[in-house]
């Protein structure tokens, strides 16, 4: 389970790393319980959190690695509850060298 502590490269650099600690240890809680649940369910399950500007190519390039899966969420447009598939989704869906799930994050 990979999950990137994301934004433009000039607003990580003015976030105190404070602040950035903070949501690398938000990240590390969401990926610890979900491996747990991947654990007790008998899957092989490891974790990271990273942080990066271009959190899409990130994925990609971990991905090249013993990946099997990537699950990444979309959200949905506010007035007509469709899903969205920004640039980031759409990279991740060309590159991806394995399955690649969109779930709804709402």
């Amino acid at each position: 389970l990979l999950h990137v502590v994301s934004g433009p490269q000039h607003a990580l650099r003015l976030r105190s790393d404070e602040a950035v600690l903070q949501a690398v240890d938000l990240g590390e809680d969401l990926v610890g319980g979900l491996a747990d649940m991947g654990r007790s369910l008998g899957a092989q399950v490891e974790t990271d959190v990273i942080v990066s500007d271009q959190p899409e190519r990130a994925i990609i390039e971990r991905a090249h690695g013993p990946t099997d899966l990537i699950v990444v969420a979309s959200n949905r447009r506010p007035v007509t509850q469709r899903a969205f598939f920004g640039h980031r989704i759409d990279h991740i869906l060309t590159n991806a060298p394995c399955t690649v799930v969109v779930v709804s994050a709402t």
